[in-house]
Formats: structure tokens, sequence, C-alpha cells
């Protein structure tokens, strides 16, 4: 109850900050003025999903999307420079958060045209290929046709790179995303093994769930390292190794 009550009081802030920001003219709002703007806006569109608010999510994540494209001309006539791929990250995440609100209001099909805009903005983003394979078993019971989401499932976790530990936490890595929780992803596979995919997607994820296990328990016996630092300093450590072994037996 107390969390509602805060939801709601967040919610009305951001509406009410967002609706003055609007009523001014676009070619009156500065850098600092649409910056705030696009972050109020994207605030308010994901207290909205919280809150179970679907349609009004989307409309509100829609102006998003327009603002954050005057946000970056504006940025480019201030001469400010924007990090590519930061950017892309952004627009990937608030794609997949009209997605979810999209997959709330029952509206599967539009959730899965945010999710692939998402993917292709930033191939790198986990949530953007996962969330695909959740859409289709919530509209369709299967994922019967979910082989077209291979192919970009494949490249994303290629690119996360090897099972690693945060903490007491073992998680993937996607560059300029959130760490994804490998418990979690091991739970969405075999749930996903198990709703009836093409055999080709499954023998897919089920050698990799493998894989994944393989080295969480490595890590967890100490046979493998537990971040990519350390991979890399175990690595030149062992060419050095090599190096002198090599050298010694002249």
């Amino acid at each position: 109850m107390v969390q509602e009550g805060r939801l709601e009081m967040a919610e009305g802030m951001a509406r009410g900050l967002s609706d003055r920001t609007l009523a001014m003219k676009p070619d009156q709002r500065g850098v600092d003025e649409q910056s705030l703007l696009v972050e109020v806006v994207r605030d308010l569109s994901a207290i909205l999903e919280i809150r179970e608010k679907w349609k009004e999510s989307v409309e509100a994540s829609k102006v998003l999307e327009r603002e954050v494209k005057r946000l970056a001309k504006v940025q480019n006539n201030a001469g400010q420079t924007i990090e590519l791929e930061a950017s892309r990250a952004m627009q990937a995440n608030d794609l997949i958060q009209r997605g979810r609100a999209l997959n709330g209001a029952k509206k599967h099909r539009k959730a899965l045209i945010c999710f692939k805009r998402a993917h292709k903005a930033s191939p790198d983003s986990l949530e953007a290929v996962f969330r695909p394979f959740e859409t289709l078993i919530r509209k369709k019971g299967n994922l019967s046709s979910s082989k077209k989401w291979l192919s970009g499932l494949k490249r994303a976790l290629e690119e996360a790179g090897p099972v690693q530990m945060e903490g007491d936490v073992f998680v993937l890595l996607p560059k300029n995303h959130q760490p994804h929780s490998v418990e979690q992803l091991l739970i969405d596979f075999d749930l996903w093994i198990d709703s009836n995919p093409p055999e080709v997607v499954k023998e897919w994820l089920k050698t990799y769930a493998e894989d994944v296990r393989r080295q969480r328990d490595a890590i967890a016996r100490g046979e493998q390292a537990k971040n990519a630092e350390m991979a890399a300093a175990i690595d030149k450590l062992q060419v050095t190794q090599d190096y002198h072994e090599w050298v010694g037996s002249r």
C-alpha cells in the first residue's frame, strides 16, 4: 500500500513536470530543458508500466521517442558530442519498455515489432532478444514460430561473453547494458525448451544452457576465472610462463 502511494505520487509529479515542459514551444527549449523533459517522460512511462496502466505507458513512450529525437537535434546544434553506442542502447531500452507495456495490453504483434527495432538499434541487448520468446508464448502458448529469432539470440549471447560473477551472483555482462542473471537465463531457457520450439532452436537452447551450467559450476569450483579482467591476467601469466619454459629448454 505504501509502495502504491509512492508510485501514485511519483506519477503525479512526473505528469506535472512533463506537462509544463511540453507546454513550452520546442524552439524555446534549450539542451537542459529538453534533457529534463526526456528524463521525466522516460520515468513517467516506466511508472505507468509498473502501475499496469499499459495504454498510457505506451502513449508516454511514443512521446518519449519524439522528444529524444528533438534532444539529439538540440544537442547537435549546441555542438555537443553524442556517444553513439550508449545512445543506441538507450533507444533500445526505450523500445523494450514500450514492448513490455504493449505485452501488458495484449498487443503482442506490436510488442514484437518493438523488440525487433530494439535489437536492430542495439544488437548486444539481451532483453531485446529474450522478450520475443516470452511474447510468442504469451501470444500462442508455444514457440513453434521462434526460429527467425534464433540468429539474434545467438549473436547477442556471443557478444555477452562468458559467465562472470558480480558479488555472489552469476551474470552475463553485455556491453552498454545491465548485467543479466544467469539463474534467470536458465529458468527462461528451461521454459522455452518445454514450449515446443523447432528442433534446431531446442537443440541450440539445450547446448547453450549446458555450457552456461558448466561455466557456472567451474567458477564455483575455482576452475574458471570469475571475471574477464582476471581471465585476461591468467592468460597473460600463462603466456609468460610458457615463454620462460621455452627459454629454459633451449
